[in-house]
């Protein structure tokens, strides 16, 4: 740990695991992010449901640079009553969690700041030791759930986790997000100052530029986890429209596994040309987008689209859903092309405007610039300037 920078304790209600070895991956690189001009100590703790792991507690230590990892597993025996269960594993969480805090101040002293990433529901814990050390937190936020048009949404949530939330709100020193539209609905429906931006960033080091082994002009590549938000029925029936004005193409889906589409692959009777994958590293993600013509992300909604960055800094652009927040990052025949939203008729001509060529995109250049405008060093300076005026 450095002395002259910023102490900063991190409480995320997502984190990379053992368990979900993807769940909030993005919420890892913007910590590895900030440690590069801050010390940062992530505690993070997660249920083992299955027992895998450990049968009663488990803790991990990691350190990279000035980048501290604690996760913490934890296991709750089977029991016939869902609530009792439910609780016991809150109480469990929730004592793991401030056992964990006074370990860390105990051995590197009190923080000067806490950075509360997604409210909830480890913003219980920042609000505890807010009271209990006087030590201000800040939150950065990304869950797609404060959308009106998102399913669920806020909203649905019991009247219970909503005043919580809200209070969680209330108390920080300050918000961040990823875009201005998230910024917007938070500014709204929490009555806070505007949340400063600072942007999800991609790793030089996995994502840039490179001729792919295999020159497939019509290959193209969606990443997602399949779900309702991001609509990917609609990607397969476009291909299918694609197919039948007679182009040839290759189209990877990379995500969890699902008969469902897998069905809908083989009714249009395109499992030649669709392939499916299981979610990989990141490491070996690269290849596909390296090998792709264009990423398809149509999405309904979102509040930022990592996949964007990923592929743009890959030199690939990007077919994208016509909604508010994708505007933020693609500019029409610079990085990407829209095509309007819930429209696969549209989608579908938009994916033969890429294979004939129009637009033509300089892939070196758009690679070079998303790789300097989305850089861990940026968002670092970014964090370390915000840090500094909100520190205790």
């Amino acid at each position: 740990m450095k002395k002259n920078e910023p102490y900063i304790l991190w409480l995320p209600s997502w984190y990379p695991s053992k368990i979900e070895p993807y769940n909030g991956d993005f919420i890892q690189r913007h910590a590895k992010a900030a440690s590069l001009f801050n010390n940062i100590h992530v505690i993070y703790i997660i249920k083992d449901s299955t027992g895998i792991i450990t049968k009663t507690v488990s803790k991990e230590n990691y350190e990279l640079g000035q980048l501290q990892e604690t996760l913490i597993y934890y296991y709750i025996t089977p029991g016939k009553f869902k609530l009792l269960q439910s609780f016991k594993s809150i109480k469990k969480y929730v004592s793991l969690y401030l056992r964990a805090i006074k370990e860390v101040i105990q051995k590197d002293g009190k923080p000067q700041l806490i950075h509360l990433y997604i409210a909830y529901k480890a913003g219980l814990l920042a609000l505890y030791t807010h009271y209990r050390y006087k030590i201000p937190y800040v939150i950065s936020e990304q869950w797609t759930i404060y959308l009106k048009e998102a399913r669920p949404n806020f909203w649905n949530f019991p009247v219970y986790k909503q005043t919580l939330i809200k209070k969680i709100f209330a108390k920080a020193s300050d918000v961040m997000v990823v875009s201005n539209y998230l910024g917007s609905y938070l500014h709204n429906t929490f009555q806070i100052p505007k949340p400063i931006l600072i942007p999800n960033v991609v790793d030089a080091n996995v994502f840039r530029y490179a001729l792919p082994e295999i020159q497939n002009l019509n290959r193209f590549v969606h990443i997602s986890n399949l779900n309702y938000q991001k609509n990917p029925e609609d990607i397969i029936k476009a291909f299918a429209l694609v197919k039948e004005k007679g182009y040839k193409f290759e189209l990877d889906i990379i995500g969890p596994e699902s008969m469902e589409l897998k069905g809908l692959v083989n009714y249009y009777k395109m499992t030649e040309h669709i392939h499916f994958h299981n979610e990989m590293p990141q490491t070996k993600l690269v290849n596909f987008i390296q090998g792709s013509k264009g990423l398809i992300l149509f999405s309904r909604y979102e509040t930022f689209g990592c996949v964007v960055i990923e592929a743009n800094a890959c030199g690939v652009p990007v077919i994208a859903s016509d909604i508010p927040v994708l505007h933020e990052n693609i500019e029409e025949g610079v990085n990407g092309i829209f095509a309007t939203s819930g429209d696969p008729v549209d989608l579908a001509s938009k994916i033969v405007q890429v294979i004939e060529g129009i637009p033509l995109y300089d892939q070196e250049q758009l690679s070079i610039y998303t790789l300097q405008k989305y850089s861990l060093e940026n968002a670092g300076r970014q964090f370390h300037n915000w840090y500094n005026q909100n520190l205790n």
